[in-house]
């Protein structure tokens, strides 16, 4: 069934597009620290047709904002009903009208209690947005900040147990890891931050017509995996969703299989699975605008696991045993020169990522107001009078202080 397969994927690639060479705007080697692996033999004899992250990723809401983003009080039993049985942003707004317990309040008002903000800025915040992402039919259910989550599970460890600090007006609050993840993403979604990107984002009709919706050049993808991911341990974040929609996933590990683009054989050794391009011209892909440059083509099958979002849970104890994680399967072309270089690639099936990116490890996220004042948080203190000044200037941007959410996944860190 498998040989089968991988020969239907063969007829496609005789009528796919051209292959491409990479282009500037997707070179891999800007999300790298260490030199290269640039060649398929040296991908190889690395060891680097398999590699996983050393990253210990985590799982995480995405925090959907028909449901009020990080104003959603997903602790309570009545509003988590109310999830499973609408989507209608109007309910859950008129759900949050009633006085519930100190530890049903959201994450943000958690946060704006802990920073003594009588007028709940930073709630505010949260519900304009998703009333700001409206339209036809309400608010599209995928949107949210998975841009921000996939980033905040490479920059801070997984919060694993609840951190209870003393609130501006000296109350406890206690934070579960959950409502210390939202608050992650949310920096990072909307503070002010670093990031490598790559490629262009596929909006709607006219990304087909400048090529925004082509997809990752298959070459840079292959290469970003192997030396990122493999040889350097880290992760980077993929569009997982062709098309409008973004659906942000950091990378957890990969495994390449070469396969021979007139067979459909599949073998380990790339060698064995490349075919010469003079000769084959009229059986491979069409290739306009191939490189000059191009002596070989070899299919790849790029089995790749991505950490995946989950729904929010109420456990003061988080750990590995309650994340999720994604399995895809892509199939692409490569092309190789004469030294063994990739050096350009084309999908065969069109499910490859729109973009992808990483935070730059240069730069953390903070607020707008921390770019230019200095603040210091103590845990075992209420929130100063700087902090609280400063909360009310970050949170009308939707931003938590970095200096609190610094703190908060330290203290939950074991």
């Amino acid at each position: 069934m498998k040989y089968l397969a991988l020969l239907s994927l063969v007829s496609f690639a005789a009528v796919a597009g051209p292959l491409k060479e990479i282009p500037k705007d997707e070179d891999y080697t800007r999300l790298l620290s260490l030199p290269a692996a640039t060649t398929l033999d040296q991908v190889a004899a690395r060891g680097l047709n398999a590699g996983e992250t050393k990253l210990d990723l985590w799982s995480g809401s995405y925090w959907p904002m028909y449901q009020g983003s990080l104003a959603i009080r997903y602790r309570n039993a009545a509003i988590r009903t109310l999830s499973e049985n609408t989507i209608k942003y109007e309910n859950y707004v008129a759900a949050h009208t009633g006085a519930v317990a100190m530890d049903e309040l959201s994450p943000a008002e958690k946060y704006d209690l802990l920073v003594g903000d009588a007028l709940k800025t930073f709630t505010a915040t949260q519900w304009k947005n998703g009333k700001d992402n409206g339209g036809i039919g309400g608010v599209p259910t995928w949107r949210g900040i998975c841009d921000g989550w996939s980033a905040a599970v490479m920059t801070w460890p997984r919060p694993t147990k609840a951190v209870t600090l003393t609130a501006a007006n000296g109350t406890p609050v206690t934070f579960y890891p959950e409502d210390i993840k939202a608050l992650g993403s949310q920096l990072h979604a909307k503070g002010i931050k670093k990031v490598t990107f790559l490629g262009r984002r596929c909006n709607g009709s006219t990304g087909y017509i400048t090529g925004a919706c082509d997809e990752t050049n298959p070459a840079a993808l292959h290469l970003a995996l192997a030396n990122r991911v493999g040889a350097e341990g880290k992760s980077f974040v993929v569009d997982a969703s062709p098309g409008k929609e973004v659906w942000n996933y950091p990378v957890s590990k990969y495994e390449f299989e070469y396969i021979n683009p007139l067979t459909g054989i599949i073998s380990a050794d790339w060698k064995n699975a490349r075919v010469p391009l003079i000769g084959n011209e009229d059986k491979l892909v069409k290739g306009k605008k191939r490189s000059k440059a191009t002596v070989w083509v070899v299919s790849v099958m790029a089995k790749v696991q991505t950490m995946d979002m989950r729904d929010t849970n109420l456990l003061a104890y988080d750990d590995a045993s309650q994340d999720k994680v994604q399995d895809l399967m892509w199939n692409y072309d490569l092309e190789i020169d004469a030294q063994g270089k990739v050096i350009g690639g084309e999908w065969l099936k069109k499910n490859g990522p729109d973009f992808i990116w990483a935070p730059r490890e240069d730069s953390r996220p903070v607020s707008v107001v921390e770019t230019r004042t200095r603040l210091s948080f103590d845990a075992n203190r209420g929130a100063s009078v700087a902090i609280q000044a400063a909360a009310l200037q970050a949170s009308a941007a939707a931003q938590p202080l970095a200096v609190i959410v610094d703190k908060l996944f330290e203290l939950s860190a074991e």
